[in-house]
């Protein structure tokens, strides 16, 4: 339910490497590629149809206090939910990253401005955090993202859904 998943938490390194099928990862909080205070998570899924939920983040390639948090998904058409900071969001002097490079597929978070590439700031500096979708028709909350769109968020964070 909680620190699964590729996720690295106080001075640690977690990954969770999946070769092949289809996915289903729920979890609570911490964790599919998230770094928490010091450390760096890694959730790579290199093929399949996956589902993605988390109740709250840092989940999903976020990072939170100094850390970093990298989700990256190479195929399938994915759905991905969490109800906290995810979809490449730093916060707290943290470095973010959720690549996607196909598929068609969903995103959805509880606020719209905590993730898909945003970052927010801590002890007077940023953070990053970057989204990319590289491919596929996809469906995202708010009016930002969107098919083919570039957006940049405050404190040096920024999306980009490219169409080949």
């Amino acid at each position: 339910d909680i620190y699964g998943q590729g996720v690295g938490y106080w001075y640690a390194l977690g990954i969770l490497i999946d070769g092949s099928g289809h996915d289903a990862y729920h979890l609570g909080q911490y964790g599919q590629g998230a770094g928490v205070h010091l450390a760096s998570g890694l959730l790579a899924d290199l093929s399949g149809d996956d589902v993605r939920t988390a109740v709250f983040g840092p989940a999903q390639g976020a990072a939170h206090d100094l850390a970093t948090g990298v989700l990256i998904d190479l195929s399938g058409d994915d759905l991905s939910l969490c109800g906290g900071t995810a979809f490449g969001h730093g916060n707290a002097n943290a470095v973010a990253l959720y690549v996607d490079a196909a598929g068609n597929d969903v995103y959805q978070l509880k606020q719209d401005l905590d993730g898909l590439g945003s970052g927010a700031s801590a002890r007077g500096s940023g953070s990053f955090g970057l989204f990319l979708d590289l491919a596929g028709k996809d469906r995202y909350p708010g009016r930002e993202a969107a098919d083919g769109h570039f957006w940049l968020r405050g404190q040096w964070g920024a999306g980009w859904d490219l169409q080949p």
